[in-house]
């Protein structure tokens, strides 16, 4: 399969998390757009986000990546 991203994070435990999806916020992905068509690095987008979306730097630069890209 072509265009995969492999995010390391917890996905499934034991008995903790029935869930099989987690959907972000569509106000966190907005935040992580907006904060990149101002010109922020990823860097700085992570140490924003990351204090106020509860999110895994990685899952938080993958989403800015897309953004970039769109």
């Amino acid at each position: 399969m072509q265009g995969v991203d492999l995010i390391e994070g917890y996905v499934w435990g034991h008995r903790t998390d029935i869930d099989e999806y987690y959907v972000i916020d569509e106000g966190v992905v907005k935040e992580i757009g907006d904060l990149m068509e101002s010109g922020k690095s990823i860097d700085e987008v992570v140490a924003h986000v990351k204090m106020s979306a509860k999110l895994s730097p990685e899952i938080i630069k993958y989403i800015a990546k897309q953004k970039m890209v769109v």
